[in-house]
Parts: C-alpha cells; sequence; structure tokens
C-alpha cells in the first residue's frame, strides 16, 4: 500500500468525562478526537485509512491482524488451506450483530460476493484473486481462488463482515456489526457516538460511551495537553516532544511503522528524461551501489524533523519476511566516487528528484548527501494526486517514496512493486522504475506457493538478501509515530496506525 496523507499525518486524542468530573471515578464516556471526516459508514465503500478505523470500531472481520501485525483468529477461530486453490474457514459459533441477528457463513458469503460483484466498493481490492465463495454447512465457509493465494488470510483482515440482505442504503448511514461497540448516532463532519455491546463474543472490557469527534488538529489537541482534555495524542514534530516530556501525566510512546521511505530509479530506458547523463546511469548497478554508500542513513534520520530510524531493506523488522542478516551498509563516500569515476561519472550529473510535498524535507536532506558524491539532484515536490500520477506514467528518473505492507507481509511489497509488471496477473502495479530481473519474479511466484510457515520466510529472506545485491530501491528510514498517552490509560500503537477505540482500556489502580 502506498502511504497516504492520512495515515502519515494521523492524530488521535482521547478524553475521557466522569459524570461529576471528578478524576478520582472511573470514567464512563471515551471521547476520541480525529482528524479525518467520513463520509459513509459503509465498511466496504473506501479504501482510506480514516474509513477503515472507523468502521472497525463497529465491524470484524474473520481474522485480524493485531499491534505488531500478528495473525489472529476474529469471526474465524481457525482455517485450512487444503490445496494451493482452496481455503476453509470455521466461524466462531454464538456471535451476534449488535441487531440481535446470530451470524452465520450465509453472512460472510453475503459480505463478500458484495464486494466481488460491486465495482465501486473499494474495499473488493482484497479479495484480487479470489474466484468463488461458497457455504459448506451454517458454521463452514470455503472461498476459491484463481491462483495460489498464501496472503488471504492477511487480506481477509480488511474485509469487514456485515449481516445477509445489507442494503447499501443501510450500511451507508447506520452500522450493524460485531464489534465490542454499536453505534448509537452519527452527525456528519461531526460526531460519531458508540456504546458498548453487551453481548460481543469476546467479553471485552470498555467504557460503557465512546464519541469519534471528527475533524480534530494536532493543534487543538496539543493546546489541551496541560488541562488533560485529551489523554493520547500522536505527534510528528520533534519539536513538540520537550512540551510532552514536561507534562508529568503523560508518558511518550514510540513505535515503528509499515512505512519504508527510498530512493527509486527509472531502470528501463537507455535514457531518462530527467537526467543530464547519457546513457541513463542508474540503470548500472555500481551507480546504484554508490548512492548506496552516500547514504548516511543515520545523520539523516538525526535531521529529520520527524520521528523514523535508519532502513536496512525495504520491510520494518516486524513484516513477515524481514532479514535480520542484512545490515546498514557502511557510509563511505570515498568508495562511492571511486565507484562513479569508474562508472565514466567522475563529474557527476544532474538530476531532478521527484517527491511528494508531504516528503519534500527528507528529499531535500537526501539530495545534500547526493551532491556529496557529485549527483546534482534539484528536489521536485508535487502534490500527492500528481506525484502517483507521475510515478505511474513513468515519467520520473528519480525518486523519493515511501511503501507499506500492511497485510504484515514481504509479499505486498514483492508483488505490487518489486515484480515485473504484468496487469493480466496483477503484479507490479506499483513497480514505478519498471525494474525487470526474471530470478526475482521466479522467486517471487515460488514463494506464493509455499505451504511450510519457516520455508516460506526462508524464501522471502532469499528475495530480500537478492533484491539489497541488485539495489532496484535504496531504502532509507522506517517511519516512526510517537504518542503521549494519560498515565490513566493503558494501549499498544498499532504498526499500521489504525487507532481503534475498544483497544484503548484503562490502567487498574495497582498497575
Amino acid at each position: 500500500m502506498r502511504s497516504s496523507t492520512a495515515l502519515r499525518i494521523l492524530l488521535v486524542s482521547l478524553l475521557f468525562v466522569s459524570c461529576d468530573n471528578t478524576p478520582e471515578k472511573q470514567p464512563e464516556v471515551l471521547n476520541i478526537a480525529v482528524p479525518y471526516d467520513p463520509d459513509t459508514l459503509d465498511p466496504h465503500a473506501k479504501d482510506l485509512v480514516g474509513h477503515f478505523a472507523v468502521a472497525s470500531n463497529f465491524y470484524e472481520p474473520l481474522v485480524r491482524l493485531d499491534a505488531r501485525m500478528r495473525l489472529m483468529p476474529c469471526l474465524a477461530i481457525s482455517w485450512e488451506n487444503p490445496d494451493a486453490l482452496t481455503w476453509i474457514f470455521h466461524l466462531r459459533p454464538s456471535v451476534e450483530f449488535h441487531s440481535g441477528k446470530v451470524m452465520t457463513s450465509r453472512d460472510v458469503v453475503f459480505s463478500l460476493e458484495r464486494l466481488l460483484r460491486n465495482e465501486l466498493l473499494e474495499m473488493r481490492a482484497y479479495l484480487s484473486g479470489v474466484a468463488e465463495v461458497s457455504t459448506l454447512d451454517a458454521s463452514t465457509v470455503r472461498i476459491q481462488t484463481t491462483h495460489p493465494l498464501h496472503l488471504l488470510p492477511n487480506k481477509l483482515s480488511f474485509v469487514h463482515i456485515v449481516p445477509e440482505g445489507s442494503s447499501d442504503e443501510m450500511l451507508a448511514g447506520k452500522a450493524d456489526g460485531t464489534a465490542p461497540y454499536s453505534l448509537i448516532g452519527w452527525e456528519r463532519n461531526k460526531l460519531v457516538r458508540m456504546q458498548r455491546f453487551p453481548d460481543h463474543w469476546s467479553g471485552a472490557v470498555v467504557l460503557p460511551f465512546a464519541n469519534l469527534h471528527l475533524n480534530t488538529s494536532a493543534e487543538q489537541a496539543m493546546k489541551s495537553l496541560p488541562e488533560r482534555k485529551f489523554q493520547l495524542v500522536r505527534f510528528d514534530s520533534k519539536q513538540s516532544e520537550p512540551l510532552i516530556k514536561g507534562e508529568v501525566d503523560y508518558e511518550i510512546l514510540r513505535n515503528d511503522t509499515l512505512f519504508v521511505s527510498y530512493l527509486g530509479f527509472d531502470l528501463s530506458r537507455h535514457v531518462t528524461p530527467q537526467c543530464s547523463a547519457v546513457p541513463n546511469p542508474f540503470k548500472s548497478l555500481a551507480v546504484r551501489r554508490a548512492i548506496h554508500l552516500a547514504m548516511d542513513r543515520d545523520k539523516l534520520v538525526k535531521n529529520l524533523a520527524v520521528f523514523a530510524s535508519p532502513a536496512t531493506q525495504p520491510l520494518p523488522p516486524f513484516v513477515f519476511g524481514y532479514n535480520p542478516a542484512i545490515g546498514l551498509p557502511k557510509h563511505d563516500v570515498t568508495e562511492a566516487r571511486k565507484l562513479l569515476t569508474e562508472t565514466g561519472y567522475g563529474n557527476g550529473f544532474d538530476v531532478t528528484l521527484d517527491t511528494s510535498r508531504g516528503m519534500e524535507p527528507a528529499a531535500k536532506l537526501a539530495a545534500e548527501q547526493l551532491r556529496e558524491i557529485g549527483i546534482r539532484a534539484t528536489v521536485k515536490a508535487m502534490p500527492t494526486s500528481e506525484y502517483y500520477r507521475t510515478l505511474d506514467s513513468g515519467d520520473s528518473s528519480l525518486f523519493l517514496s515511501s511503501y507499506g505492507c500492511v497485510t504484515g507481509d514481504a509479499s505486498d511489497y514483492l508483488d505490487d512493486a518489486l515484480h515485473s509488471r504484468d496487469s493480466s496477473r496483477r503484479y507490479g502495479g506499483s513497480n514505478f522504475g519498471r525494474y525487470f530481473n526474471p530470478q526475482i519474479d521466479r522467486l517471487i511466484e515460488q514463494s506464493a506457493v509455499i505451504q511450510k510457515v519457516e520455508n516460506r520466510r526462508i524464501r522471502l529472506q532469499e528475495i530480500q538478501s537478492l533484491t539489497m545485491q541488485d539495489l532496484p530501491w535504496i531504502p532509507l528510514f522506517i517511519d516512526q509515530e510517537v504518542y503521549a498517552i494519560d498515565t490513566r490509560f493503558s494501549w499498544q500503537p498499532r504498526s499500521d496506525g489504525f487507532i481503534i477505540a475498544y483497544e484503548v482500556i484503562l490502567r487498574s489502580p495497582d498497575s
């Protein structure tokens, strides 16, 4: 998944209110202030962070990803993959929708078929490769795929289950899910009100009421900290950290996200349009290696205005397929210059470094390091939509971008961003540099049919090693999110950046 402004600037703030405003008494209401503003409550309609986060307070999927991107049972208690194209899901018994209807396999089939048949529902992207869904009995669902799809359970974590027969109109303005909170009311552009669902299958301990306050800015939250108005605040700027540390009633939580920022190249054309050097220097592995050695990631992270950590590969450590044997390269400007000289670029060259406006500061820092080896990069920052149009059209020679494996599995970026482009098989949609390596293509495709988890992990780690030898990407840093949380509350930040109300709990008095 490409990073979005909504995800990268996500702010969530929590306000508790007791009946008489006495801090010693247990709060009754959890008020969550968020910067996003969904225009529908339909959990299938929009593939946007804000929409998914709101819907996740009311609906649940068959399987879910926990805060560290580990696959966990949810509405399905178990599943199996008896052959390469067949998946069987066994449903949790006695699960009720908020309306009181008992969930069965018919509800699951209805939900998936709704996505498969309606091209306007954006969450249908997570069912790519699904050919057919059927019920085996009231508590068992069979899913047939068009090709081996090891990532199916991970992808299904983004598909919420709705009651059979739900209309588009009902789902757009109401919610009837199975999650620990049910909907009381929705005031568009202002407020979503929730109450505890007492019959939730997990017996989750949540506050009696919770509100999502829409369109709340970071500035509003930060100004309110001294009054303890908000209990959880996400902040990006390092300048905010001293202010947070001055508030004795808060602790700071820092968390690596899924998103890795990287330098990418035009790897297909003999002459690349935004570069003075001919032929295209980025097709040379020696030039890419020179850039790899020129990047001082520790210095880059230190000078960023936002929080980050150095990246060794296109994955953060908690994504399945990460290779711990790959370390940071030694920063070596002398060796980098030598490599450029040996390949005929000793005098350097001029190039445009494309990026989005949100990543412009990082691009300028990277450009400064490139200039140390004679690559004179001029940063061109564009609005996000224009930037991705430029990348999709292949008009960029050098670019700074970011990618996150939202399913928690390396196959996300391998299939979408590293495999050569093949629209008929849905490979390479985000392969902006038009990278083509038949060996890596073959290994990516082979990894999809490996059944044993450890064998598949080894194969994915092998691909990471080969990738870092060929360097189609130069990984720079892993984005971090930093939160200030009221010490009366407990919460584990999620690596995917989603904030779900029922995951925030009160600390016990003796903790």
